[in-house]
C-alpha cells in the first residue's frame, strides 16, 4: 500500500484525499436533504392547515356578518324605506358573500395541492357543503331582496300601488255613508296586515270587500259609471292584495331556508377548523422526529471525517510538504543571485518534475545573462529611432506645442507651428522665455494659477487671449496637461488659433440679428400696407370721377404721392424682411444705372449736393444679370445718398461697372463663390467709415444721421437684403480717402426681355366676369370692389375664408382675389384648398401686404395665377386680373 501511494502523483493523492472527504460531505448533504425535505413537507402541511383555519374563520365571520346585515335589512326597510335600506345593508351583505366565495376558491386551491395528505382531502365534502350553502345563501338573499323590492319599491312597489288603490276607493265611496263605512273597515284591516303580516287581518279585509261589492251593486243612488268605476277599483284592490299575500308567503319560506343554511354552514365550519388544528399537531410531531434523526446521523459522519482527516494530513506531510519546503529554499537562493543552485529530489511525481524544470531553467538563465549586454545595446538604438520619429511628428503637426517648467514657468520646448502662430522666426526664440511673455498682462494671474494647479485630467481653456511677438493679440483654444520632460515636472500645452472660428460666429450672430429684425419689419410692413391702401387707391378712384379742371385734383395728387412715398418706405421694410415678392427679369446693369441717373430722385439729390461731382464709368461690354430692376435702382439710390452725405467740403461720387471672374483663393477674401460676376462699384471721396461702425452698417435702423430728417436707418439694410435675394454679395473698402461699395451680381447668358407698354383704362375693362374678393379688412374689400366695379366686373365680397367657402358651395366665380393673412379663422392657403375641393381648377390671384412666404408659393403651386402686393394701383390690379382671366381662355368659360 505504501509503495502504491508513493507512485501516485500529487494530483492523484489530493484527488483520493478529497474524494474521501467528498463522500463524507455527500452523505451529510443527503441526510440533511432528506431531513429538510421531510421538514418542508411538514411545514407545508402546517402552513396549509393554518391557511385553511384562517380562511374558514374569515368565511364564517363574513357569513355571519352577511346574515346579520340581511336580517337588519328585513328589520329596517319598513321604517327607513327600501332604497336607503338597500344602500345600507344589501350592498355590504353582497360584499361579505363575495369574500366567502373568494376564500372558498383559495381553499379549493389548497386542497387540490398534490402534497396535501389524503386524510385532509376527505374534508372536501364539508368544504363543498359550506360553499354550496354560501352560494345558496347568496341566491336566496338575492331572491328575498327581489321580493322586498316588489313589495316596497318607492316607485312601483305593491305597497305603493295598494296604497294608491285604497286612497282611490276612499274617494269614490265617499258618495254614500254606508259605502264609506265599509271602505274604512276594509282599509283598517289591510293596514293592520301590512303592519303585522298576520293572515287573519287580510282575510277580514277580503270579507269586508265582498260585502262592499254587494252594497255597491245594490246602491240606488249611484250612477252607472260610478258603480262601474268603484267595482273596477275593488277588483284592482283585490288583485294587488292577493299579490302582497303571495309575496309574504314566499318571503316566509326564504326566512326558514336561511335558518337551515345557517345550521349547515356552522357545522361544516367547525369540522374544517377541527381538521386543520389536528393536521398542525401531526406535522409538528413529524418535524421533531426528523430533527432528532438528522442530528444523530450527521454526528456519526462528522466524527468519522475528523479521524480520516488526521490520517490523510500525516501522509500528505511526509510525501508532499517536505519536498515543497526544499524546493522553496532552492528558489530563494536563486533569487538572491546563486544561479548555480540545484533543486531536488527529482522524483516521479509533479514535485520531482518541477525540480527538474527548475534545474533546466537555471541553466538556461545563466546562458541568457551572458547575452544581456548585447540586448541592451540593441534596445537603446531602437529607442533612439522611436524618439526621432516622434520628434518628426511633433515638428510637423499644425497645432502649436509648448512645454514649460512648472517651477519657474520657462519654456523648454516649442515646435515650429507655435513659433509661426506667435510670430517668432524660430522655435529657439521661445526657449527660455516665460509663460507670461505670450499672454497679455491682464491675464497673467489667471494663467499662472491654472499653470501651477495640479489636475489628473487635461485642462481645456477656450478662447484664451494670446500675445504675438509684434504686440498684437489673437484667441486660441489651449489643452494643457502634466508630463515629465528632461527629468523635470512640466506642463505641455496644445494651441489652436480660433480667430477664424470667432469671425464665423460673429457673422452667424449678425445673420440671426438681421433675421429677427427682418421678421419684425415684415410684420409692421404688412399692417402699414393695409393702411396705405386707402391713401393710395381712394384718391385714384376720385381722380377718375372729377373733371380735369377741378381744384380737388391737385390735393388728391398730393395725397396719392404721399401714400406712394410711404409705400416706398414700407417696401424697404419688406426688403429688410427678405423674400420680397418681386418679378425677376434679364437686364443690362448699365441700362438700369442710366435710368436711375435720369430719374427725378437722382436730380433732386444732385440739386441738394451741388458741390459734389457724380461720374460714371460703365463697361460697354457688360454681361447681363437676372434681377429686379426696381430693387437695383433702390440700392443705387441708397448708396449714392450715403456717398454724398459722407462728403463734407466737396468731392466726387463714381459709379462704375465691370465684368469679373472670381476663382482660386480670391473668393475667400471677398466672401463670394467662384464664378462670373457683374460688379457695380459706388465710390466716394468722403471721410470713410469708422472701424467700430463697419460691423453694424448693414443692420436695420443703425444710422449716424438724424433719424427722420436725413435717413431712416434702412438704406444699407435694403442694399444688403436685396443682394442676398439676388444671390450676390457686397464688399466694402474704406479709409481716410473714401469708401467704395462693390456689389457682385451673378452673370447670366439669357437675353434681355422686351418691355410691355403701359395699358389704358379701356384695355383693363372686363366683360362682366364674376369676381370674388376675400379679405378680412373691410377697407380692402371696399377698395378692391370699387376698382373692379369701375372696370366692369361683377363683384362679390367675403370677409373671411369661411364665408368664401360657403359662397363657393352655392355659387361660382370666374376669379378669386384671395388675401393670404386673415385672422382669426382660415388663412388664404386653407381657404384655397377648400375651394379647390368644391371647384377643381378654380382661378385665383393672391393679394397680400406681406413679403412672399411659403404659403404664397404653395397657393401658386396649387394653381393661383398671379400675385399682387398691397397697396396697388388701378392699373396693377386691372392688368393682373385681365392676365389671369385670359391665361387659359375667356373668364366667361370658367366654372
Amino acid at each position: 500500500m505504501a509503495q502504491f501511494w508513493k507512485k501516485l502523483g500529487i494530483t492523484a493523492k489530493f484527488a483520493a484525499s478529497f474524494g474521501i472527504f467528498l463522500v463524507l460531505l455527500l452523505m451529510i448533504a443527503i441526510t440533511g436533504y432528506l431531513a429538510l425535505r421531510y421538514v418542508r413537507s411538514a411545514e407545508k402541511t402546517i402552513q396549509a392547515s393554518t391557511e385553511i383555519e384562517t380562511a374558514v374563520i374569515e368565511m364564517e365571520n363574513a357569513m355571519e356578518k352577511a346574515r346579520r346585515l340581511h336580517g337588519d335589512f328585513f328589520l329596517h326597510y319598513p321604517l327607513i324605506g327600501f332604497t336607503k335600506a338597500h344602500d345600507l345593508y344589501v350592498r355590504q351583505s353582497a360584499e361579505q358573500i363575495a369574500r366567502v366565495i373568494q376564500n372558498s376558491t383559495k381553499l379549493q386551491e389548497i386542497y387540490s395541492d398534490a402534497g396535501i395528505r389524503a386524510s385532509r382531502r376527505s374534508s372536501h365534502v364539508n368544504l363543498n357543503l359550506y360553499i354550496a350553502s354560501a352560494k345558496r345563501f347568496s341566491d336566496t338573499s338575492a331572491e328575498s331582496i327581489a321580493l322586498i323590492k316588489e313589495l316596497a319599491d318607492p316607485m312601483d312597489g305593491l305597497e305603493i300601488l295598494f296604497q294608491r288603490a285604497t286612497t282611490a276607493l276612499q274617494d269614490e265611496t265617499a258618495v254614500s255613508m254606508h259605502l264609506e263605512e265599509l271602505g274604512k273597515m276594509m282599509t283598517a284591516s289591510s293596514k293592520d296586515y301590512l303592519l303585522t303580516h298576520q293572515r287573519h287581518f287580510m282575510q277580514s279585509s277580503f270579507n269586508t270587500l265582498a260585502v262592499l261589492q254587494k252594497a255597491v251593486e245594490n246602491e240606488t243612488n249611484l250612477q252607472k259609471s260610478q258603480r262601474r268605476k268603484i267595482l273596477t277599483l275593488l277588483s284592482r284592490w283585490k288583485e294587488i292584495a292577493d299579490k302582497i299575500v303571495e309575496v309574504d308567503i314566499k318571503k316566509s319560506g326564504i326566512i326558514n331556508d336561511f335558518s337551515l343554511q345557517t345550521e349547515a354552514t356552522d357545522a361544516a365550519a367547525l369540522i374544517l377548523i377541527k381538521q386543520a388544528k389536528q393536521d398542525v399537531g401531526e406535522a409538528q410531531l413529524r418535524i421533531s422526529q426528523a430533527h432528532t434523526y438528522a442530528v444523530g446521523i450527521m454526528a456519526v459522519i462528522s466524527l468519522t471525517g475528523l479521524i480520516l482527516a488526521a490520517i490523510i494530513a500525516r501522509v500528505l506531510n511526509r510525501s508532499i510538504t517536505r519536498n515543497i519546503i526544499d524546493l522553496t529554499n532552492s528558489a530563494r537562493e536563486f533569487q538572491q543571485g546563486n544561479l548555480h543552485v540545484a533543486a531536488g529530489p527529482e522524483g516521479p511525481d509533479e514535485l520531482g518534475e518541477l525540480a527538474r524544470s527548475f534545474n533546466a531553467m537555471s541553466i538556461r538563465i545563466r546562458g541568457l545573462v551572458d547575452n544581456l549586454e548585447q540586448k541592451v545595446v540593441e534596445r537603446t538604438a531602437e529607442l533612439a529611432e522611436s524618439e526621432k520619429r516622434f520628434r518628426t511628428i511633433i515638428e510637423h503637426t499644425p497645432q502649436g506645442i509648448l512645454i514649460a517648467d512648472r517651477e519657474n514657468l520657462q519654456f523648454l520646448y516649442a515646435n515650429p507651428a507655435i513659433a509661426m502662430m506667435l510670430g517668432y522666426d524660430s522655435p529657439l526664440e521661445l526657449i527660455g522665455k516665460n509663460v507670461t511673455d505670450i499672454h497679455p498682462e491682464q491675464n497673467w494671474n489667471t494663467i499662472q494659477l491654472v499653470f501651477r494647479r495640479t489636475a489628473p485630467e487635461p485642462r481645456f481653456l477656450s478662447d484664451t487671449l494670446c500675445l504675438r511677438k509684434n504686440g498684437t493679440t489673437f484667441y486660441a483654444d489651449i489643452v494643457g496637461g502634466d508630463l515629465r520632460y528632461a527629468d523635470t515636472a512640466c506642463r505641455i500645452g496644445f494651441f489652436r488659433d480660433t480667430t477664424e472660428k470667432r469671425n464665423l460666429q460673429g457673422q452667424l450672430e449678425r445673420a440671426r440679428k438681421m433675421e429677427a429684425i427682418g421678421l419684425l419689419a415684415g410684420g409692421v410692413a404688412h399692417d402699414l400696407n393695409n393702411i396705405l391702401s386707402g391713401i393710395i387707391s381712394y384718391p385714384e378712384l376720385l381722380l377718375l370721377q372729377i373733371p380735369e379742371d377741378s381744384a380737388l385734383r391737385r390735393p388728391l395728387h398730393a395725397i396719392q404721392e404721399s401714400g406712394q412715398r410711404a409705400a416706398a418706405v414700407v417696401s424697404d421694410l419688406l426688403t429688410v424682411a427678405r423674400g420680397v415678392a418681386s418679378t425677376r427679369e434679364v437686364a443690362n446693369l448699365n441700362t438700369i444705372i442710366l435710368e436711375y441717373l435720369a430719374s427725378p430722385e437722382h436730380m433732386e439729390i444732385r440739386a441738394s449736393h451741388s458741390r459734389i461731382t457724380c461720374r460714371e464709368h460703365l463697361d460697354p461690354h457688360i454681361a447681363r444679370i437676372s434681377c429686379s430692376p426696381i430693387h437695383i435702382k433702390k440700392c443705387i439710390l441708397n448708396l449714392v445718398i450715403n456717398a454724398m452725405d459722407a462728403i463734407i467740403d466737396g468731392g466726387s461720387v463714381t459709379i462704375s461697372t465691370c465684368n469679373r471672374k472670381v476663382a482660386g483663393e480670391e473668393f475667400r477674401d471677398m466672401d463670394v463663390l467662384p464664378g462670373n460676376y457683374v460688379v457695380l462699384t459706388i465710390a466716394d471721396t468722403g471721410h470713410g467709415i469708422k472701424e467700430e461702425d463697419l460691423n453694424h452698417i448693414f443692420e436695420p435702423f443703425y444710422t449716424k444721421k438724424i433719424m427722420g430728417k436725413s435717413g431712416t436707418g434702412l438704406g444699407l439694410a435694403v442694399v444688403w437684403n436685396s443682394m442676398q435675394d439676388h444671390g450676390g454679395s457686397i464688399n466694402v473698402e474704406t479709409g481716410a480717402k473714401g469708401t467704395a461699395f462693390h456689389l457682385f451680381f451673378p452673370a447670366t447668358n439669357k437675353q434681355v426681355q422686351a418691355q410691355n407698354a403701359q395699358a389704358t383704362l379701356d384695355q383693363l375693362r372686363g366683360n362682366g366676369e364674376i369676381l370674388l374678393i376675400v379679405d378680412d379688412e373691410p377697407q380692402q374689400l371696399d377698395i378692391a370692389g370699387r376698382i373692379l366695379e369701375t372696370l366692369n366686373y361683377q363683384v362679390h365680397c367675403a370677409g373671411s375664408g369661411e364665408a368664401a367657402v360657403a359662397y363657393m358651395k352655392e355659387g361660382r366665380a370666374d376669379l378669386i382675389l384671395l388675401d393670404m393673412v386673415m385672422d382669426p379663422g382660415m388663412n388664404g392657403l386653407e381657404t384655397f384648398e377648400e375651394i379647390l375641393r368644391i371647384h377643381p381648377g378654380q382661378k385665383a390671384i393672391i393679394v397680400s401686404g406681406f413679403a412672399e412666404s411659403n404659403n404664397i408659393r404653395m397657393v401658386q403651386t396649387l394653381g393661383a395665377g398671379g400675385f399682387i402686393k398691397k397697396p396697388y394701383s388701378i392699373e396693377q390690379l386691372g392688368m393682373t386680373v385681365r392676365n389671369c382671366l385670359h391665361e387659359n381662355g375667356s373668364g366667361q368659360d370658367s366654372p
